[in-house]
């Protein structure tokens, strides 16, 4: 296991419900919050027909990041990476249905090509892999998003759809400093396990008779 495994996301999850119409969205969230980095509260009751709670048709559920810092004896006063989870639900227009995996991935490739064409002046190139994934028994679309010189971070994209207007989504972002092969890895590699720990947490429970609850 290693020292190095003392820091970063911590070992146990906290258990969150969120009472999103007639589902319960349930996810578990480690401890040791980065404490000189910005966080989101967790929203626990979402009406997903509410205008008043959306912003540019986006309702942020969360927001929170974990810092990976270097041994006790390196001593250089430095994170050496981070994790970071971001999820929200999106509304698409009239017109522009999202109630299916293959109608959000065309949505997505729309919205990236169009965001970032061939040769942009920024140089990133959209992700072209879209997978089908499990998790606790329900479909979701995935994307890497890898780092590249000129983005700080590797990306990881999960969609779910909750209506034919409305999709769930959250990504991870992990970056590490390349210039260090040890402990940047090592690092990294608890980041991932640390990542998939939130991942395989999430659950979406059909249920229209329950109370509306964050932590359990």
């Amino acid at each position: 296991m290693g020292l190095f495994l003392k820091t970063g996301a911590g070992r146990r999850l906290r258990k969150y419900r969120i009472h999103i119409n007639d589902r319960i969205l349930q996810l578990g969230l480690p401890g040791n919050l980065a404490r000189d980095l910005p966080h989101s509260n967790i929203l626990g009751d979402i009406d997903l027909f509410d205008s008043e709670i959306y912003d540019d048709d986006i309702i942020k559920i969360t927001h929170l990041l974990w810092d990976y810092k270097w041994p006790i004896w390196k001593n250089t006063g430095d994170n050496i990476g981070f994790l970071s989870f971001h999820m929200h639900i999106k509304k698409q227009p009239v017109g522009t249905p999202c109630g299916t995996l293959e109608e959000i991935e065309e949505i997505l490739r729309n919205r990236l090509n169009e965001r970032y064409p061939e040769n942009n002046k920024w140089g990133k190139t959209p992700p072209k892999d879209y997978q089908n994934i499990e998790i606790n028994g329900r479909k979701f679309l995935y994307f890497l998003w890898p780092a590249k010189d000129n983005m700080d971070s590797d990306r990881y994209h999960y969609y779910l759809p909750l209506s034919n207007r409305h999709f769930l989504h959250f990504r991870f972002e992990m970056g590490f400093g390349k210039h260090d092969k040890t402990w940047g890895k090592k690092y990294y590699e608890q980041a991932l396990n640390d990542m998939a720990r939130i991942r395989d947490s999430v659950k979406i429970i059909e249920s229209a008779n329950h109370s509306s609850a964050l932590l359990v």
